[in-house]
Formats: structure tokens, C-alpha cells, sequence
């Protein structure tokens, strides 16, 4: 028994735990069957006081019922008695113990279930995002195909307005085509080269007017195909052509043209024929039957456009727009409709302007016609 007890008290301040109670059960039970009760007392009293100090209610409530068995063979009822009511609290205790410990892991329970759901919730929370975000992506990729179809479109559409734009210029460059060298100009042409033909004496004046002629229409198809022409090319078509009506007009004119630009003329290029019809008013109804006219044309450059300026000595603008009434010149419609043109296409600006040139006192001394017209460097 005493080696017994020491192994108890070992087991009782080492594992603090119920598995005291096999081995206290068997010696107290061992003890109450049994002559030493005395002894079986002070050992569950021991054991009541380690339970107790422990805090171990299972443990204190077997010591209470070795004592009650103890006190009840020792026919000391009132004192078993007294001990079952404190066992009893102690079993309410251990019960209540019991219920908290439930409590506490039906609340356990409870908050993980909470949690649980919570953790649900966001998961579909997560879903709906990301559903959300897949219909957002069709949204925005659906939109950027209506954006590029749209801007497609719209390319496609200002292509085709610029195409249009040109085949509109290159009409307007065909009916100035027409117009430049009118049908007057060219019967009177040709009826000067028949004379001089059928004149002898005039057969090599006839050879050099038909090779002034042949040059000039070649310089007026080629500049008419092109966008942009030198001016080297342009003065040059316009010496052909002056020199042409010169011999029409039996030298009853003069002329001159000045060219007064910063770099080599043949590497600055500007639209082609702007000055010829206006040149041509000149001629027809300016300086018309006048035995000492003058035409003097001018190309100056201002920064990156070239003002042209084409004076005559003529009637002026008022008595010429009374002579055209039996002649229809279109040279200022077509001047406007190609300046419309050059801006729609090119986006730069091209102007004109006609007016009578005046003396001090008023008197009309001719007309004066000025162009401003865009340059670009000689990449055409």
C-alpha cells in the first residue's frame, strides 16, 4: 500500500489528469473491502485534497463517494448523508462545467458556421465579379470592333472623297485644257502658218511659227497632267505662247517676265497654267487693237508662296467686261474652281485678285492681276 500510494502521488502531480482515478479506485476499493478503514480515510482525504488542488471535480466527486461508502460501513449515515449533498453540488457543478463546455462548442460551432457562410458569401461575391467582368470585357471588346469599324468607315469614306476631289480637279484641269488655248487661237494659229506656207519668201517663218506651235501644245499637255510644274517650266510655256500671239497680233504688243525667287527656278514648283488665262484677257480684251500694248508678268517669292502679277496697259476692267459680251471667257470660274480644289486637297491656301491699275488722278492705265499661289520643293 505505501509503494502504491507514493506511485499515486507521482501520477497525480506529474499528469494532473483523471488517470489517477483507475488506480486511487482499486486501492480504496481494495481498502473498503478491506480492515484498515482508517487508513482508506486518510488516503481519499489525501486524494480529495490533490483533486482539490487541482481544481479536478470528476476526481472529487469519486473521492466524496469512496467517503460516502466509507462513512455509510462505518453506519455513520447522517455524516454519508451530508457528504451526498455535497456531492450532488458537485456533480450540478461538473454538469454545469458540462453545459458551458457544450455552450462554448455550439457557439465554436455557430462562428464556424458563420464563417462558413461568410466565406460562401464571398466566393460569390468572387463568382458575380467575376461573371461582372467577363461581360465588361465583351462589352469593351465589342465596342472597340464598332470604334475600328466605325473609323474604317470613316477612312474608307475620306478616300473616297479625296479620289472624288481629284477626278473633280482633274475635270477642272481638262476644262482648263479646253479654255487655255481657245479655238480662236488655234484657227488664227494655223491660218498664220497657211499664209506664211503659201508665201515663198515666208516658208522658213512658217517652219519656225509651226515649231513654236508644236512646242507650246507639248508644254501645255504635259504641265496639264501634272500637279505641281517648275517655274522654269511655266515661264517657258508662257514665252511660247507670247511669242505665238505676238505673231498673230503682227508685234502690235510687247511683253516681259521677271522671275525674282530665292533658289534655281527649275527646283520650285507651283500649280501649273494659272497665269495663262489671265495672260489670254489681256491679249482679247485689253490690249486689243492697241499698236503699243504691254504685258508684263512677274513671279516673286514671299516665304513659301510665289505671288504672280500679270499687268497690262489695256482699257481696264470695265471697258473689257463690255467687250466680252459677245465672248464668253471662263478663265476666272475655272481660276475659282481649281483655287477650291488646291485647298480641299492640299489644305494650302491659293488666291487671286483683279483690279484697274490707277494714276495719281484716277485715270485708268491698265489692269492688274495678281495670284498667290503655294510652292513645294521639286520632288514631283
Amino acid at each position: 500500500p505505501k509503494s502504491l500510494r507514493k506511485e499515486s502521488w507521482r501520477m497525480m502531480s506529474e499528469k494532473k489528469s483523471e488517470e489517477i482515478n483507475p488506480v486511487w479506485a482499486r486501492f480504496c476499493q481494495v481498502q473498503i473491502e478491506g480492515w484498515l478503514d482508517w487508513i482508506t480515510s486518510i488516503h481519499v482525504n489525501s486524494y480529495l485534497e490533490m483533486a482539490d488542488r487541482f481544481k479536478n471535480l470528476k476526481s472529487k466527486i469519486y473521492a466524496y463517494e469512496w467517503l460516502i461508502e466509507l462513512e455509510k460501513k462505518s453506519n455513520r449515515f447522517k455524516e454519508a448523508l451530508e457528504l451526498l449533498m455535497v456531492k450532488n453540488d458537485l456533480v450540478d457543478s461538473l454538469e454545469m462545467a458540462e453545459n458551458d463546455r457544450k455552450i462554448d462548442v455550439l457557439a465554436l460551432s455557430h462562428e464556424l458556421t458563420i464563417r462558413e457562410n461568410s466565406i460562401a458569401a464571398l466566393r460569390e461575391i468572387k463568382r458575380l465579379n467575376e461573371q461582372e467582368l467577363y461581360f465588361k470585357n465583351i462589352i469593351i471588346a465589342l465596342s472597340t470592333l464598332v470604334f475600328l469599324f466605325s473609323f474604317g468607315s470613316i477612312v474608307l469614306f475620306y478616300k473616297r472623297r479625296v479620289q472624288t476631289q481629284k477626278i473633280l480637279a482633274q475635270n477642272a484641269e481638262s476644262k482648263l485644257l479646253l479654255t487655255q488655248l481657245n479655238p480662236h487661237f488655234i484657227f488664227n494659229a494655223l491660218t498664220s502658218i497657211q499664209f506664211y506656207l503659201m508665201n515663198e519668201a515666208s516658208k522658213e517663218k512658217a517652219l519656225d511659227y509651226l515649231s513654236s506651235f508644236a512646242l507650246l501644245m507639248r508644254k501645255v499637255l504635259e504641265g496639264s497632267r501634272r500637279t505641281y510644274i517648275s517655274i522654269e517650266d511655266e515661264v517657258s510655256a508662257l514665252t511660247y505662247y507670247l511669242e505665238l500671239q505676238k505673231v498673230r497680233f503682227n508685234n502690235s504688243f510687247d511683253y516681259t517676265i521677271s522671275v525674282d525667287v530665292s533658289g534655281e527656278a527649275s527646283e520650285i514648283m507651283i500649280p501649273p497654267m494659272f497665269a495663262q488665262p489671265f495672260i489670254e484677257n489681256s491679249l482679247e480684251h485689253g490690249i486689243f487693237k492697241m499698236d503699243n500694248g504691254l504685258i508684263e508678268v512677274s513671279f516673286t517669292q514671299k516665304g513659301e508662296k510665289i505671288i504672280i502679277v500679270i499687268d497690262d496697259n489695256g482699257v481696264g476692267v470695265g471697258e473689257a467686261i463690255q467687250r466680252k459680251r459677245d465672248h464668253q471667257s471662263m478663265a476666272s470660274d475655272i481660276t475659282n474652281e481649281r483655287i477650291m480644289l488646291i485647298k480641299k486637297l492640299y489644305k494650302q491656301r491659293v488666291s487671286f485678285s483683279i483690279k484697274n491699275r490707277l494714276d495719281p488722278s484716277g485715270k485708268t492705265l491698265g489692269t492688274r492681276v495678281v495670284l498667290e499661289l503655294p510652292i513645294t520643293p521639286n520632288i514631283v
